[in-house]
């Protein structure tokens, strides 16, 4: 989900790049739902000395906690404020110009190029949850 002003018109990233923005990824059962179990927050900011370098950190949570939005915030941006990060170095072929077009358009090229860092660091998509689970995809306790 984007980011959205007061009028709910999409923003683009914090140009600011001392504040972080955040992607939170979530588990799934078998039937596609999300899961309440697990997840990862990745807190990301542009560095200071390159537009084309970014710092990713990365909080998980374990598959068998819930998962709570706030606290992978808290801490994926702890590991940023230490720098206990990764450095991404990110390319694209666009223009830089002013309109709104192209920075919603740089802010979905940078977000998937982090997703997709993420998701192959972390095999993300492969893990499964470490609980037993019903035919019918509930998670027992």
């Amino acid at each position: 989900m984007s980011k959205r002003d007061s009028n709910g018109h999409r923003t683009p990233p914090n140009t600011n790049p001392n504040l972080p923005d955040f992607i939170h990824l979530r588990y799934t059962n078998s039937k596609g739902e999300l899961s309440g179990q697990g997840g990862i927050t990745i807190a990301y900011r542009r560095t200071a000395d390159s537009e084309f370098k970014y710092e990713v950190a990365v909080a998980r949570c374990c598959p068998t906690d819930n998962f709570c939005r706030k606290i992978g915030r808290q801490i994926a941006s702890g590991f940023l404020a230490f720098n206990n990060c990764f450095v991404l170095n990110i390319t694209y072929n666009l223009q830089i110009k002013d309109s709104k077009e192209n920075q919603i358009e740089f802010y979905q090229i940078v977000r998937n190029k982090i997703l997709e860092f993420v998701t192959k660091k972390f095999n993300f998509l492969e893990q499964k949850s470490s609980l037993p689970t019903t035919p019918e995809g509930q998670t027992l306790h």
